[in-house]
């Protein structure tokens, strides 16, 4: 769930190599995309409205974000809204539902963190270690 009131402090430690996808805007096959401009004034269906906001409040669009809780890639079906913004990996369900991916907010992958608040640079070094030699004995 999208849900971030704070920023936390943390250290990325180590990628764990699964979990890779990207946060994209798609519009229908028969969309006609030229730049991100093409998405102005458009209703955009997502389940993550506030990375949504940011996206679009930085690139100065003015779309409206239409809250959906899950299967977000109906929506233009449903005439809900022109466009989505989903989370993508293989593309396979955009494009069973003819949505070809136009834009991508940001990529993404499961890694492993630490609260690096009161994190001791001997202590991160020392965890680093440990993982890089796991990495070596599974390779």
């Amino acid at each position: 769930m999208e849900k971030m009131s704070r920023p936390f402090n943390i250290k990325k430690v180590y990628p764990l190599g699964f979990g890779s996808c990207r946060l994209s805007i798609a519009v229908p096959k028969n969309f006609n995309y030229l730049n991100k401009n093409s998405i102005d004034s458009l209703k955009i269906a997502t389940s993550y409205p506030n990375i949504l906001e940011k996206y679009l409040k930085i690139n100065q669009l003015n779309s409206e974000i239409i809250f959906l809780s899950g299967s977000v890639e109906i929506a233009p079906q449903l005439l809900l809204s022109e466009l989505i913004c989903d989370l993508v990996s293989s593309g396979k369900t955009l494009q069973d539902n003819n949505l070809k991916e136009v834009e991508t907010i940001f990529h993404s992958e499961a890694v492993l963190i630490m609260n690096s608040t009161n994190l001791i640079e001997e202590k991160y070094k020392f965890f680093k270690n440990i993982f890089n030699q796991f990495e070596l004995s599974i390779i």
